[in-house]
């Protein structure tokens, strides 16, 4: 294989490919700036290597033959991917990783992001990305381990592990249930906000930590309070609006569902504290596309848009 490949050169199968578009020698050779017989030896040497015949005279033209047709789309192939390549290993000289994995807090709908990737391709950096979507200390966890480069993450940084961080919103919470949920029924008819003691004899939906490393945790749940524990926190939303379960879900996402109905707004003694969401990196690290991405996302109003909402909640 070794042998093949240092026979194989892109110099042999960038002349194959213009003999094939131009139909003769001669006007591959003025293309290439060759004088034909270089390219005539290119052919007779790859045929002789490759024991094929690929080129044969019809009238003033070389035709392809069908073994020829079939190396000339490989080296078409070869050559578009080789100029890729290359086009990588200039950005890479230029200071542009090649890949780049951001974890996104499930509190953040990844599609909001589509427009900000859109921009960095305009940018033609060719840093491969990856958006990989974590819960709780699961965007933490990525970014402590390695699985990530850039993370946005709710609440506050773990200490000790030398994290940087820069605010870009605060998520406000509001508790909620589906119409028909029994709590539905008692807030309505206390007329006041429910307790801690209420609240904890209904099972409560939780997003399930997605760390590895990291302590996984829950938020706001009452102790002793039966849980569901699920995927994500759009599930969650799902799951409490089909009278599973009750609990707190982020405004920004849950808005719609109030506004249809499909989620009941409750009032609460003890409501839950805003969240910060954070953009945040390993202190220290420093490229092009990270640096890029660091910037864009604390600066994108359009993002700080979808995040915010300014309606307030019950109570």
């Amino acid at each position: 294989m070794l042998e093949i490949a240092m026979r194989l050169s892109l110099d042999a199968l960038r002349t194959l490919e213009t003999i094939a578009d131009a139909g003769n020698f001669a006007r591959a050779a003025e293309r290439l700036h060759r004088v034909p017989s270089a390219l005539t030896y290119t052919v007779q040497k790859l045929e002789s290597d490759y024991d094929l015949v690929l080129f044969e005279r019809v009238g003033r033209r070389m035709q392809l033959t069908p073994a020829g047709q079939a190396v000339v789309e490989e080296a078409r192939a070869l050559l578009r991917h080789a100029e890729a390549a290359e086009n990588r290993f200039r950005k890479l000289g230029e200071g542009w990783e090649a890949r780049l994995t951001i974890a996104v807090d499930a509190m953040l709908r990844i599609e909001w992001l589509f427009p900000i990737i859109a921009a960095f391709d305009a940018e033609d950096t060719r840093t491969a990305l990856r958006l990989n979507e974590e819960t709780l200390g699961g965007p933490w966890d990525a970014l402590i381990e390695g699985r990530a480069d850039i993370a946005v993450a709710g609440g506050e940084a773990p200490a000790g592990y030398g994290i940087s961080s820069s605010l870009l919103a605060e998520i406000t919470w509001d508790f909620a249930c589906a119409p028909g949920h029994p709590l539905a029924d008692i807030a309505a008819e206390t007329g006041t906000p429910l307790t801690a003691a209420t609240i904890r004899r209904f099972r409560a939906v939780v997003a399930s930590d997605t760390a590895r490393k990291l302590a996984a945790r829950t938020s706001g749940v009452q102790e002793g309070q039966a849980i569901l524990a699920v995927s994500g926190v759009h599930n969650k939303i799902r799951a409490q609006a089909a009278g599973l379960g009750v609990g707190f879900v982020p405004r920004h996402l849950a808005q719609p569902w109030f506004d249809d109905g499909r989620l009941l707004r409750l009032a609460v003694e003890v409501p839950r504290e805003r969240t910060r969401l954070l953009v945040a990196w390993r202190s220290g690290e420093q490229g092009l596309a990270l640096n890029w991405f660091r910037d864009r996302l604390r600066e994108d109003a359009a993002l700080r848009a979808h995040l915010s909402c300014a309606r307030a909640s019950a109570g």
